[in-house]
């Protein structure tokens, strides 16, 4: 699995824990559980969980963005 892919996964756990248990208690141990990767693995790429929230808004706002028609006035 490529890195790009591995985090994708890891945002897309983040995702599902906030919509389930709110930024404010989602843990990266949560996280990692529904990514199934260790801990370890989310550290390498994110230092905290903030940091991990903070790129998953990254990914989505693009995706509302990049899904929006700005073509016609």
């Amino acid at each position: 699995m490529t890195a790009i892919r591995h985090n994708e996964g890891v945002l897309d756990a983040a995702r599902d824990c906030v919509l389930a248990y709110g930024v404010r208690r989602t843990t990266l141990t949560d996280v990692a559980r529904r990514a199934g990767v260790s801990r370890m693995t989310i550290y390498r790429h994110w230092p905290d969980m903030r940091a991990l929230v903070a790129d998953l808004m990254t990914r989505e706002w693009v995706r509302v963005f990049d899904g929006l028609d700005l073509s016609d006035p």
